[in-house]
């Protein structure tokens, strides 16, 4: 009766080892500082996985590039290095052309056109390139509307910014989009913009509100102007040699949980952008443009309008005319 069950506790402690050798580690990568609402927003996410998977998985969060650089977390992610990467759109769209589509300049007017295209079936569509490079996006998140700020005086039409040397995004529709507006685009590294607007390399810089309060460019910017000229889609980015080792219940666990949280995601970060500008045109010391007028909107699309027709190649234009419908649609 004794070996019996000493032999039984042993069996127990055996399998009680293997249960817990078997839980999956996901590292998940992204570049938020750590303390900011965006960061706040993937621990939250990280705590609800893990209590949907019942313990199964286990999710490490390596914020503020930590694991490196967009190009070395998703080589990390093709490797099967690396679980996750949660990094905007626009770092992907030399890998999938049509995730272009997102950035091109005042296609959202709302945040509801917004969510009908990255919350709605259309995403899959928009992302479904991405399999042919090891990888599979799992959900669309948000980043928000971006916003002009620069130290030479406030923008409130195109005209305004005649001149201005505009830190940009190195992609061909932030560079078309500025240079179509007057202004001189100027590419640079994120990590390097505040030093940039500090000595006057670059005179302004366009990023959501509340990018410009993590990252205190209200210390070298004057001027604000929520112009909402293009929307900044978040991707949550899977390596396929990760995916393959999962079981297909746990695989659909996973997706569901990410595109399931998205709804969290975004409420966080639009009541956060919402009130950062009161911090940003009190204590940050900026002067504001809540909006631009119909009129100044207008105005703007006009002058982008060229940059719509060079982003949107012939092969894109049947995946675009699909956005414009669901875009359409939503208003109704």
């Amino acid at each position: 009766m004794t070996m019996k069950l000493t032999l039984a506790a042993c069996a127990a402690l055996v399998l009680g080892a293997g249960t817990a050798m078997a839980q999956t580690v996901i590292k998940v990568g992204h570049f938020g500082p750590g303390s900011d609402v965006f960061s706040r927003g993937v621990e939250a996410f990280a705590e609800d996985l893990e209590k949907r998977s019942e313990g199964r998985f286990d999710v490490q969060i390596f914020p503020a590039g930590q694991l490196g650089n967009e190009k070395q977390q998703i080589s990390a992610l093709q490797g099967g290095l690396q679980e996750i990467l949660i990094t905007a759109t626009t770092n992907l769209t030399n890998l999938n052309a049509p995730l272009r589509l997102l950035d091109i300049p005042f296609v959202f007017a709302t945040e509801a056109e917004a969510d009908a295209v990255t919350m709605g079936p259309l995403a899959a569509e928009l992302t479904a390139g991405l399999e042919q490079h090891r990888l599979q996006a799992l959900g669309l998140w948000e980043n928000g509307f971006r916003a002009i700020s620069n130290d030479v005086r406030p923008v409130t039409m195109p005209d305004d910014l005649a001149g201005i040397k505009m830190r940009v995004i190195g992609a061909p529709v932030f560079i078309d989009t500025f240079n179509a507006l007057g202004a001189q685009p100027t590419p640079m590294p994120f990590t390097e913009l505040y030093a940039g607007l500090e000595t006057g390399t670059v005179d302004g810089q366009d990023n959501t509100p509340l990018t410009v309060e993590m990252m205190k460019f209200y210390e070298v910017q004057d001027y604000l102007t929520v112009s909402n000229h293009i929307y900044s889609a978040m991707v949550v980015l899977a390596g396929k040699p990760f995916l393959s080792r999962l079981s297909e219940e746990d695989r659909a666990l996973l997706i569901d949980a990410v595109q399931g949280f998205g709804a969290t995601q975004r409420a966080m970060m639009r009541e956060a952008n919402a009130k950062v500008l009161d911090f940003l045109g009190g204590e940050g010391g900026m002067e504001i443009v809540p909006a631009l007028s119909p009129e100044a909107v207008a105005a703007f699309r006009e002058k982008v309008a060229p940059v719509a027709a060079e982003t949107v190649t012939e092969d894109l234009k049947p995946l675009y005319d699909q956005m414009l419908a669901t875009i359409a649609a939503s208003a109704e």
